[in-house]
């Protein structure tokens, strides 16, 4: 099994007295494999290309796990719900990639006796007058959480980029 070093990992270590100890940040395309015929013009045919839609693997490791809870997430700049669970580590991403046979996969979030969550949104959020935060501006990801009462913002300038991967 590869394990990504953790020198390519997006980590950001918590400054000051905060219930974060590491927030982990992914994103990777996933390559649809079809292609569809949308036009015929006489003899001619036209397909759309393969087009890549990007999916988000965020994980924060905190000192403990509860009371936390996510309130929203801003990615690329648009506000999200989100909601948090708690999951085991080590978290392992599948490449779907066969090296003599073998299955390989990376290690998103290494083994760990801290509580890890794993941050997921439910869609846009659609309202008239969207929330802005400033950081959202200048981060690939904001995520805004309230731990013990207290509201906090965590943000990502940059998302680590997974390999591309094809479904079969």
């Amino acid at each position: 099994m590869l394990a990504l070093s953790c020198s390519y990992l997006q980590i950001i270590k918590a400054q000051g007295k905060t219930p974060m100890v590491k927030l982990y940040a992914y994103q990777h395309e996933l390559v649809q494999a079809t292609e569809q015929v949308i036009a015929k013009v006489g003899d001619s045919s036209f397909k759309n290309a393969s087009v890549p839609t990007s999916e988000y693997r965020v994980y924060m490791e905190m000192v403990s796990a509860w009371p936390m809870v996510v309130k929203r997430v801003w990615l690329l700049g648009k506000e999200f719900n989100a909601y948090a669970s708690l999951i085991r580590t080590p978290v392992l991403w599948d490449k779907t990639v066969r090296v003599i046979g073998e299955p390989v996969a990376d290690t998103l979030v290494p083994f760990t006796k801290n509580p890890v969550v794993e941050i997921r949104m439910n869609g846009p959020v659609r309202r008239k007058k969207p929330v802005v935060v400033p950081e959202a501006a200048s981060n690939e990801l904001v995520i805004e959480f309230f731990f013990r009462g207290k509201r906090y913002l965590k943000s990502v300038k940059k998302f680590h980029h997974l390999a591309t991967r094809t479904p079969y």
